[in-house]
């Protein structure tokens, strides 16, 4: 599922800084005590009685209580004999549930490792019509961002620390596995959780209302004005982000001199605040912007660039280590240009990152070294002249194992795009979009170094958010351009689309006039959506290489926030065992439900007869240097045809929308026609274990 950093629908404490290695320690088991149930997770404790949960991380955050005070229909009743004031009927607690029996009610709290996930499952529903309503009374003293007014998620934080608790993306669930969104509002100490009308009266009970309760980080609130371009980036290593951001010093006495400072903070993949704050560009009258940043993996260091609002012909290069939070500070550079400017780093062992910028309307890039005190600036190439009308650029954020680059800008009303490999070497370049494809201005990227996701918007009444794949073609040594799908277009305006790597495959966000920001899964080629989620709304998302989380940052007038997801759309183990041209074998969108999921080949033999070998996994058959993985006396083995020019091929497997089918897993091996490495005839991809989410 696409979630918040430590669980769906799950209640916890924001780890502590400086990170702490106990989020690897399991959750106790519910135990009673003279104060009640209670348990204790890694970073968090809890307590269950009667009248609701009380929820707390360390001794200095405040508590988070919640208790429940009825369910009711928007234009009837309340339930009978469901109230804040009826004591449950009946309470279970065994091992990590704890259930409580309100009538046709059950309120349950299953203890996780990582928190502590409610529900609410209504056997019957109130009497009356409308929306369906939980009202929750909420006792803390962290202070809710937003009071009033239905909303798809709300965060109470603690600005003293930091720390806060988020709680969205309520769904509902019926019976049958339906599903629909739901909204929240605060005011007065009371919390509702609403789901409509038109969902509620089709449902098939029992109904299951699940809200998503989860961790966020306030990173700084001392800013006296607005936030602005955030960035983040994923050192593997350590496995860290950075996020960096911009805002204003409220140091200097003048208004119209203040100070806007590039801080950078340290992150764990569960959005929590490692080490301190690190102030990048932070002399007293710069007024700095526009941070990107890029982690480079040989260095084990983050290479973040930043422009002075005085100066904006420069590009500052600062490095900040990623274990522990050293910095260093660059040379500023000369680059004729004011914003367009991106980093791309380093997944591999080299220690050099990837410059690309405009410079009087043209395309330029630099090599940068990292592995010395300071950035260096080192080669230089042109991708495109000065005054060739080059714009906004983007660079992927790592060229991933296969070291490659790839580099869009807007020239136009059109997308170009280039490969570069980490010496500047131009692999191939040309036109994505050309005016025809409907591009309108607003663009992002990323990728693994073989298949990127370039997402757009479609200019229209009103606009919409599409993806074009581009994938490498190892036999040609060129890009290849795949079909352009929409992402969203349900008729309100959409826009603003970010995109991250991860695993595989992509989280895109944009931003909805009707359902404010929405964040979804896809797979790359088919444009099959896997998750969608309501979020913050965010200045940028982050992600790099093939870690399984983004950050997503967000601004607001005196504060900077983010949150770390990840998208579980089918966990992949490679196995190995490919020889000869037998090519990569590849799946990812592998959830519940999707009907259009699929087992693919790449770089394999051009136009040869392709078979997918599907089956358990065994202890690998050795043939010549292959090893197949599929259990030979139970596999199948489904023809697909011959390979593409490209040495592609694909077979489409639906996954049925069945609970039985999670967790599930299967061993995917190509064999190919035509090779000489098993038995004198075949090739065999690598074998992948596909489990099913």
């Amino acid at each position: 599922m696409l979630h918040d950093s430590l669980g769906t629908m799950a209640l916890f404490a924001a780890a502590l800084a400086p990170h702490s290695t106990a989020q690897d320690t399991p959750a106790a088991p519910i135990v009673a005590t003279h104060d009640g149930l209670q348990t204790r997770g890694p970073d968090y404790a809890a307590s269950f009685e009667r009248a609701g949960l009380r929820f707390t991380g360390d001794s200095t955050t405040p508590a988070l209580g919640l208790s429940f005070e009825r369910a009711y229909r928007r234009d009837g009743e309340s339930l009978r004999g469901v109230g804040r004031d009826v004591a449950p009927t009946r309470s279970v607690a065994s091992g990590d549930v704890v259930q409580y029996e309100r009538g046709p009610v059950v309120e349950a709290y299953h203890v996780r490792d990582d928190g502590v996930e409610q529900t609410f499952t209504f056997a019957a529903l109130p009497e009356g019509a409308g929306d369906l309503v939980v009202a929750l009374r909420v006792q803390t003293d962290l202070e809710p961002d937003i009071a009033g007014g239905m909303v798809p998620r709300l965060t109470f934080g603690d600005r003293r620390t930091g720390r806060g608790i988020g709680i969205g993306e309520i769904t509902g669930i019926d019976a049958r596995g339906a599903r629909s969104p739901g909204t929240m509002r605060y005011a007065d100490g009371l919390l509702e959780l609403t789901l409509p009308a038109s969902f509620v009266d089709q449902a098939a009970l029992p109904l299951v209302l699940d809200p998503l309760i989860g961790s966020q980080v306030l990173a700084s609130s001392w800013y006296c004005g607005g936030l602005s371009g955030i960035d983040a980036a994923h050192n593997e290593g350590t496995d860290l982000f950075m996020v960096a951001w911009t805002g204003i010093n409220c140091g200097v006495a003048e208004a119209a001199s203040h100070g806007a400072w590039t801080s950078a903070q340290r992150v764990d993949r569960d959005g929590a605040m490692v080490g301190a704050q690190v102030c990048v560009e932070c002399d007293t009258f710069t007024i700095s912007s526009t941070p990107r940043i890029g982690n480079v993996e040989g260095a084990g260091a983050f290479l973040v660039l930043s422009t002075d609002w005085w100066f904006a012909d420069w590009i500052g290069l600062d490095k900040v280590e990623a274990g522990g939070g050293a910095f260093s500070k660059g040379n500023t550079t000369f680059s004729q240009s004011r914003y367009d400017y991106d980093v791309g780093g380093s997944a591999t062992a080299r220690t050099t990152a990837v410059v690309v910028y405009t410079d009087g309307g043209g395309v330029a890039a630099w090599q940068v070294e990292l592995s010395g005190n300071r950035p260096v600036r080192q080669a230089t190439q042109r991708l495109t002249p000065v005054g060739s009308g080059a714009q906004e650029i983007r660079i992927a954020s790592t060229g991933g194992d296969a070291e490659r680059y790839l580099v869009v800008w807007e020239q136009g009303s059109e997308l170009w795009g280039a490969v570069l490999d980490p010496d500047l070497v131009i692999l191939d370049q040309g036109r994505l979009l050309d005016a025809a494809s409907g591009f309108a201005g607003e663009f992002d990227m990323d990728g693994d170094g073989s298949t990127w996701l370039v997402t757009y918007t479609r200019g229209g009444a009103p606009s919409d958010v599409w993806a074009l794949p581009v994938t490498w073609n190892a036999g040609t040594g060129t890009a290849d351009l795949g079909r352009s799908f929409a992402v969203a277009a349900s008729g309100a305006s959409e826009n603003t689309p970010s995109v991250a790597y991860t695993d595989g495959s992509f989280l895109v966000g944009y931003r909805s006039s009707t359902t404010g920001q929405r964040l979804v899964a896809l797979d790359p080629i088919s444009g099959v959506i896997c998750e969608t989620a309501s979020v913050p709304r965010f200045d940028s998302l982050g992600a790099q290489g093939n870690g399984d989380r983004a950050v997503i940052g967000w601004g607001g007038y005196a504060s900077v926030s983010y949150q770390s997801f990840r998208a579980d759309d089918g966990q992949t183990l490679d196995l190995g065992g490919g020889c000869g041209n037998g090519g990569e074998a590849t799946g990812s969108c592998a959830v519940r439900g999707n009907a259009e999921f699929q087992l693919r080949l790449r770089n394999a033999g051009s136009e040869v007869p392709a078979v997918v070998a599907l089956g358990v996994r065994s202890a690998g058959l050795p043939c010549g240097p292959c090893t197949l993985y599929p259990d030979a006396l139970s596999a199948v083995f489904v023809p697909a045809g011959s390979t593409t020019p490209q040495g592609s091929a694909g077979v489409t497997l639906p996954i049925p929308d069945v609970p039985s089918v999670v967790g599930a897993a299967i061993v995917e091996q190509w064999v190919t026609i035509g090779g000489s490495s098993c038995l004198g005839a075949f090739a065999l991809s690598n074998g992948l274990e596909v489990q099913i989410q």
